[in-house]
């Protein structure tokens, strides 16, 4: 049987709702994910004020190798007065894994946070303020400071849990807002 036919019968049979079979469908949990995170900002953005942009393109230039990043990307950059904050989501364990010493987690956070640093490269400002969203069970914020041993340059990286749930989302927009403007 032709493909386009077989697509139409299943189509009309889904349409008709007389369909014995179901289909499997995937979806990308980390893509989807970081849309949230974006959403939930650009409510935050929408309410307190300042700009958003997401996934900006950092162009590379001149190229030699095949297997080289031709950009960089983040999820978002915010923009709060005189206060920038480069923020990218991580669909990972992160915060529900706080006291654990395993390797693996080091290692995977290490190359979200060298990540983010190569997004702050673009920064202008002394003081550069990062975040790593990652998903839990409430609103949590921790942070680390690194300062320069050569010039008074500082990186701020947050990491900040977020409950990747609808049950929660008027309360979250609240706190991010909140966080935010302390921030700025």
């Amino acid at each position: 049987m032709p493909i386009v036919k077989r697509i139409k019968e299943i189509a009309n049979r889904i349409i008709l709702q007389k369909h014995s079979q179901s289909y499997a469908w995937r979806i990308d949990v980390a893509l989807f994910f970081e849309r949230y995170v974006q959403w939930i900002f650009e409510q935050t953005v929408t309410r307190i004020g300042g700009e958003m942009v997401c996934n900006p393109r950092y162009v590379g230039q001149a190229g030699y190798f095949d297997w080289q990043l031709h950009y960089l990307e983040p999820d978002i950059v915010l923009k709060f007065a005189e206060t920038q904050i480069i923020v990218d989501a991580k669909y990972k364990s992160y915060l529900y894994h706080k006291r654990s010493k395993s390797d693996t987690l080091r290692e995977s956070f290490r190359n979200d946070l060298h990540q983010l640093l190569a997004y702050t490269a673009f920064s202008t400002e002394k003081k550069k303020l990062c975040v790593i969203v990652a998903p839990f069970t409430r609103f949590e914020v921790s942070n680390i400071q690194y300062r320069s041993p050569f010039s008074d340059a500082t990186v701020e990286i947050y990491c900040l849990g977020l409950p990747f749930s609808t049950s929660s989302l008027s309360e979250t927009v609240d706190q991010l807002c909140d966080w935010c403007q302390s921030l700025a």
